[in-house]
């Protein structure tokens, strides 16, 4: 972690001329005042990681707060608190649940919870189905997107072609899907990918397949995420 220190420092010089006859133009003293600036911290977009909450032996709660202050939810434990009932979100069925919190990756069973959200100082702002929901926690981990989108290989879906540019009116790359990539740039709602060099033991790579791809991908529109991610297990 790069930490940045400001300081300041004032320095004040008194000058006494006793017993001197020497002759000096008399000025006006001028005040050197300075005014205080007030920063609002920058807002940013984040992906904030709730996994560590989901280990049974966890004892520290979050609590997702809603506008108003009041607790909406929170998680502690594995335990996810929601309409005064308590989940066991190791044991829910994956493929059916409905997560009220927007979530890019959603796997209780491998330990993986990851929001996207907006950032200010400690306040993390997430979506849910009934709007935005809020989190204050100074020991919360988040990542950069950049840094988060490169974490893991993706998959692609029908909703985020391979493109040859960087628009939605750029031809598509034929045979994208069934591939998993590696994110090589990011740059706003966009990536870039190409598939992933790394290969499971026992596999071919793709390159001893003879097989390339590579090219632009859309990875979000607005609050909707449209690749898959993949877990390294």
């Amino acid at each position: 972690m790069t930490r940045f220190i400001s300081i300041v420092c004032s320095f004040f010089l008194f000058v006494s001329c006793q017993n001197k006859t020497e002759k000096s133009d008399s000025k006006p003293s001028v005040k050197n005042t300075k005014s205080t600036e007030v920063r609002k911290s920058k807002e940013s977009i984040v992906v904030i990681s709730l996994s560590e909450f989901l280990y049974e032996n966890k004892t520290d709660e979050i609590q997702i707060l809603n506008e108003d202050g009041t607790i909406h939810s929170t998680l502690k434990g594995g335990k996810y608190s929601f309409n005064n009932s308590d989940l066991n979100l190791m044991e829910i069925d994956e493929s059916t649940y409905e997560n009220p919190i927007h979530s890019i990756i959603f796997y209780p069973e491998y330990l993986a919870w990851y929001v996207l959200a907006k950032k200010r100082d400690i306040k993390f702002t997430v979506k849910s189905n009934n709007g935005d929901k809020f989190i204050e926690n100074s020991n919360i981990q988040y990542y950069s997107i950049n840094s988060f989108l490169k974490k893991f290989p993706i998959g692609l879906t029908t909703q985020s072609p391979l493109r040859k540019e960087r628009s939605e009116s750029s031809n598509e790359i034929e045979d994208y899907l069934n591939y998993d990539y590696r994110i090589i740039e990011v740059n706003d709602d966009w990536i870039k990918v190409k598939l992933n060099p790394d290969t499971p033991p026992g596999e071919k790579s793709y390159t001893e397949l003879g097989l390339t791809r590579e090219g632009w991908v859309r990875w979000k529109r607005e609050n909707e995420i449209l690749i898959k991610f993949f877990l390294a297990i």
